[in-house]
């Protein structure tokens, strides 16, 4: 007896599997404290120049200030790691907290060829970079924007009251791509 699995079904695990392979899967990088750029201090006001996307301090590119105009949330907590793919974890404040957060990876060697792999089948973001598309709902997702040659990719996890998950992803997406 064969089971058929429904094509949306289908859809959806292809796009899961999809995002953790641009999350770049394990990886047998040393990612110690050590060897990240951590930065639990909330409070850090620098902001970075535009040429600072290449940077592996990702964290850096999105001041404490900014993080919250941009995403309405409070942060307890930041943590960069570099390499080829660099990126960030924002730990939003709240009760408990670090329990929800969101996390930015940038890919810099053939950002639009993955990114247009990837979102073949996926909703479009209107505005957002040279293409942009999302998968998930309220409360957890994924956005990829590319810009150039890099690929944005904000997985997201928000307190169960959040009904625009838009509202608080896209415009810390805008940011991070305007300063490359």
């Amino acid at each position: 007896m064969s089971r058929r699995i429904a094509p949306g079904s289908m859809a959806a695990m292809i796009a899961a599997l999809l995002a953790l392979a641009a999350c770049g899967g394990p990886s047998t990088e040393d990612k110690s404290p050590t060897a990240s750029t951590e930065s639990t201090a909330v409070g850090n006001e620098s902001t970075a120049p535009p040429s600072a996307l290449q940077s592996t301090d990702v964290c850096g590119l999105v001041s404490d200030a900014e993080f919250q105009q941009a995403t309405g949330f409070a942060l307890h907590g930041r943590k960069s790691w570099p390499g080829e793919s660099p990126g960030c974890d924002w730990e939003l404040a709240g009760d408990p907290p670090g329990l929800h957060k969101l996390s930015l990876n940038l890919r810099y060697r053939d950002g639009r060829k993955r990114f247009d792999f990837v979102t073949q089948s996926l909703p479009a973001v209107p505005d957002l970079g040279d293409a942009a598309a999302k998968t998930g709902g309220d409360i957890n997702g994924t956005v990829w924007a590319v810009k150039g040659q890099t690929l944005a990719t904000l997985n997201y996890s928000l307190p169960v009251g959040t009904s625009d998950p838009d509202a608080v992803v896209v415009p810390l997406m805008r940011l991070v791509l305007s300063r490359q």
